[in-house]
């Protein structure tokens, strides 16, 4: 008679505790998900919000899936940024060749003017060799200064690209990591939840 009331006292004891489980699950699938939250603000909120039983917590299957989804569209909204810059890059090392090139130029006909001292012409005007060198110097000064702020937006470019990659690989790598961890809380859930039957069966 003892060992029936023990017995009933434990299947008890089991049955309100798959119950109160059950209904913080509940709970927790009732509670909107904070979809328009940046993503370190969703994962606290996973981590925050999951239901606690000793060391483990319970999630939802819906925010990891939220969580999932808005992580692949920051990572594709990252990847297309970075593909823009890539993009812009190219553009700016084609416009320092050519501003490289019309600095090259100019250069020759510096040199040519030199060269022909006391008669030249420009777009055909006769000019005087001092008038011309101070032009041609103004022209170069002028190429210089185009040629430095491109490399500097170029420079620019690629430090936003640096960037973006960083924080794509930081990304994933945070997510990896606790899905990582997610998966191993619920497999050691699983495995306690089945030793715990294992114990009430042996006590019964």
């Amino acid at each position: 008679m003892i060992m029936n009331n023990k017995s009933l006292f434990v299947a008890t004891l089991f049955f309100l505790l798959l119950l109160s489980l059950d209904v913080h699950a509940a709970d927790n699938r009732n509670r909107p998900y904070v979809n328009e939250a940046p993503l370190n603000e969703q994962l606290d909120f996973v981590i925050g919000q999951s239901s606690k039983w000793e060391t483990y917590r319970v999630v939802p299957e819906t925010w990891l899936n939220q969580l999932r989804k808005h992580t692949l569209d920051s990572i594709s909204v990252l990847k297309k940024e970075i593909s823009n810059l890539q993009s812009i890059v190219l553009n700016k090392e084609s416009d320092i060749t050519s501003l490289n090139n019309q600095v090259d130029e100019v250069k020759l006909n510096y040199e040519k003017a030199v060269k022909e001292r006391d008669s030249f012409s420009f777009m055909g005007i006769l000019m005087r060799k001092g008038l011309f060198v101070s032009l041609a110097i103004f022209l170069l000064v002028v190429m210089g200064t185009i040629v430095a702020i491109t490399f500097l937006l170029f420079q620019k470019a690629n430090m936003q690209t640096a960037k973006l990659k960083k924080e794509l690989s930081d990304t994933m790598s945070s997510y990896e990591e606790y899905r990582q961890d997610a998966r191993r809380k619920q497999e050691n859930l699983v495995i306690q939840h089945h030793k715990e039957i294992q114990k009430l069966k042996g006590l019964s």
